[in-house]
C-alpha cells in the first residue's frame, strides 16, 4: 500500500497540494498522530485533524468498469475558514468565522456536523458569515437569513486569494507529513 500513488485531475488551485497530502497519508499507511482518516470503498472519504478537515465528495472521473468515482476534495476547513467547491465550477462557498471567542467556538466550527445555514433566521449566535461566487466571493445573507458584515468585516474576497490561502495552509501540512518516517 505504501507505494500506491493516487492521481487526481487538477480542477482547482489546491488540488495538486491535496493530491500530495493524500499520497503522504498513503505513504504513512494512514498512521499519523492526531489525524483520523476515514475510508470509503478503499478511497479517502475524510481527513480530520484538530486544526483542519477535508471531505472528499466531489467526483473527478469515473473508474473504467467500476461503479465508483475517483473522489476529490469538496470541503476544506482550516482555522476560521471553511470552503466548499463543486465539480461543475458553480460558485464556491466560503464560511468565515466572525464570533468573539475562537477557543470556545473552535469545536463547533471545525465539526462537520455543525450547522452553518440560516443562523440569523434560527436566532443562533453571530459566529460566521457566508460568501459565494467567482471571481469574487461576495457576502450572501441568503435573503436576510444570515448575518451581514459589520465594521471592518469583508464584503467580498478575491476567490484566487482564498484558494491560495487554503493551498498554502495545506502545503505546510504536506511538508510536515514529509518529515515523518514511514512505518
Amino acid at each position: 500500500m505504501a507505494n500506491k500513488r493516487i492521481l487526481f485531475q487538477k480542477q482547482y488551485l489546491f488540488d495538486a497540494t491535496i493530491e500530495d497530502l493524500v499520497n503522504e497519508l498513503v505513504r504513512l499507511n494512514y498512521n499519523v498522530p492526531n489525524v483520523r482518516v476515514d475510508l470509503k470503498y478503499g478511497y479517502i472519504n475524510k481527513v480530520i485533524e484538530p486544526d483542519y478537515r477535508l471531505w472528499f465528495c466531489r467526483n473527478q472521473r469515473e473508474l473504467s468498469g467500476e461503479l465508483q468515482n475517483i473522489p476529490a476534495v469538496s470541503e476544506l476547513v482550516i482555522p476560521k475558514k471553511e470552503l466548499h467547491v463543486f465539480r461543475d465550477y458553480s460558485g464556491p462557498r466560503l464560511i468565515v468565522y466572525v464570533g468573539d471567542d475562537w477557543l470556545r467556538d473552535k469545536g463547533w466550527f471545525m465539526n462537520q456536523n455543525s450547522s452553518k445555514v440560516n443562523s440569523k433566521l434560527m436566532k443562533e449566535p453571530r459566529r460566521y458569515l457566508c460568501y459565494r461566487g467567482s471571481p469574487y466571493l461576495t457576502h450572501d445573507n441568503d435573503l436576510g437569513r444570515e448575518y451581514d458584515p459589520e465594521g471592518l468585516e469583508c464584503e467580498r474576497y478575491l476567490t484566487f486569494d482564498i484558494f491560495k490561502e487554503f493551498d498554502d495552509f495545506f502545503k505546510g501540512i504536506v511538508e510536515n507529513l514529509k518529515k515523518i518516517n514511514s512505518p
